[in-house]
């Protein structure tokens, strides 16, 4: 689904947000990454930990994690993992269907 199909963009804007398929998946991943990252790093802020002492407790330089929160680097499941268990919180993964009346037959996702 294209950013045009998702919201309701005016006519004369619509060429801002005609993205290649390729353009549009990297978009979706930084903003599912960023649903990820955000409460991290709201949680970092509030137990006042360091970023160095959390990257070295991930197994990852300091300057990595920075690529991450900046988005210039996608986290991976185990890292998010780590810094869930570092910070004890927990996500709530919920999925939806976008198109509910469409039938999946044959595992087609």
């Amino acid at each position: 689904m294209t950013f045009n199909e998702k919201y309701n963009v005016g006519e004369d804007y619509q060429h801002l947000f005609n993205f290649s398929e390729n353009d549009q998946i990297a978009l979706d991943a930084l903003w599912l990454a960023a649903q990820f990252l955000n409460p991290i790093q709201a949680a970092i802020q509030l137990q006042g930990i360091t970023y160095d002492t959390i990257a070295t407790q991930v197994g990852i330089t300091p300057d990595e994690l920075h690529e991450l929160f900046g988005g210039d680097k996608l986290p991976t499941f185990e890292i998010i993992i780590k810094l869930q268990l570092i910070l004890d919180i927990h996500f709530d993964i919920n999925a939806k269907l976008l198109r509910p009346t469409t039938l999946i037959k044959n595992n087609e996702y």
